[in-house]
């Protein structure tokens, strides 16, 4: 197939959407494949079919841990809304999409929120 056609299939048409990046795929699998060729030689091609299955559960078993990682270090941080005590005016940054309770540390006023309403009560 020329360049800029699917090697898939005939669903999308026989035209790769990111070619550029499907291309760069393409690039660094066999860049992987030949490190492994020159590392391992012919040693993966004779492994049993059992070996290769374990070896692919406990790869994707991987993937998923790193993903897990990645999802942990990018995941949305809370809305934090500034809330000013009524009695002192002092801020409080607040997280209002969930719930919760805060104590004025100038003026010891309480307050607790949900994602709609504050409550103020005085100490």
């Amino acid at each position: 197939m020329g360049s800029g056609e699917c090697y898939c299939c005939a669903y999308c048409g026989g035209k790769v959407k990111h070619q550029a990046e499907f291309d760069a795929f393409v690039k660094a699998l066999q860049e992987k494949l030949e490190a492994g060729e020159r590392k391992y030689g012919e040693a993966s091609f004779q492994r049993s079919d059992t070996e290769l299955q374990t070896e692919v559960r406990e790869e994707l078993l991987d993937v998923c841990g790193w993903s897990f990682v990645r999802w942990c270090q990018v995941k949305p941080q809370p809305r934090l809304t500034p809330i000013y005590c009524t009695r002192c005016g002092w801020g409080h940054s607040l997280d209002l999409a969930g719930r919760g309770g805060l104590q004025c540390k100038r003026c010891n006023v309480y307050f607790s929120w949900t994602a709609t309403t504050i409550n103020w009560t005085k100490p």
